[in-house]
């Protein structure tokens, strides 16, 4: 799991595993407090889907050069196109029930994702739930972020609306903020399991900005 350390110079990193390989990421001072509103301080670890909610809005980076804070949006591209494409079949085969199927586009190259054989289990409030995938947006990643990220060029926002009453019979969240990546130009989800993990953990960074949750990691 992605574990906040503070160094010897007063400065904030992020340390997590890449490939069995330790890998650091630098941490703006914005980020450093939206972990500590969510209760997290040096040597605790978070969630997944908190450090791409914070590599997202820019707030970690990879290499000695901080982002712009203000990064690019992409629209109406190609590339957008096939993220709403990709999204919205993977929750049509979700809906279906075809969660082997929807593995398939589950980003899997990390340690941190989900056991395959749980993954039936964790989608299955999913399943025969209306949903409504919203225009999605995209942002470049940074050539030293590439090379963390498994090559991805560029990082996906896509926001799913649910049945608010069938969501709630079932159990599931009304709407999921999902993380997608674009590696060698095929887009995959950063896949979490939901309510699996202590409450400080799998709150949302991007609660401080009004969204609900962060599906991924």
């Amino acid at each position: 799991m992605p574990t906040l350390q503070q160094k010897g110079d007063g400065d904030y990193i992020v340390r997590g595993f890449h490939h069995d390989q330790h890998s650091t990421w630098q941490v703006l001072g914005e980020g450093v407090r939206v972990l500590a509103r969510r209760g997290i301080r040096d040597g605790q670890w978070f969630s997944m889907d908190v450090f791409m909610e914070l590599l997202t809005r820019r707030l970690v980076y990879h290499g000695n050069v901080p982002p712009s804070p203000v990064p690019p949006i992409l629209r109406d591209t190609p590339s957008i196109a096939g993220l709403r494409i990709r999204a919205r079949e993977f929750h049509r085969l979700l809906y279906a029930g075809q969660a082997k199927a929807a593995l398939d586009f589950v980003w899997k190259s990390n340690s941190f994702f989900s056991a395959v054989e749980s993954f039936p289990n964790d989608t299955s409030v999913l399943r025969s739930l209306p949903w409504h995938v919203t225009d999605p947006v995209a942002y470049e990643l940074s050539t030293a972020s590439q090379a963390n990220l498994d090559g991805a060029t560029r990082i996906g926002v896509v926001q799913v609306h649910f049945n608010e009453r069938g969501a709630l019979t079932a159990g599931a969240p009304g709407e999921l903020k999902e993380c997608w990546l674009e590696c060698g130009r095929q887009w995959r989800i950063v896949w979490k399991m939901m309510k699996t993990e202590p409450d400080r953990a799998t709150e949302s960074v991007g609660a401080d900005a009004g969204t609900t949750m962060v599906q991924g990691i």
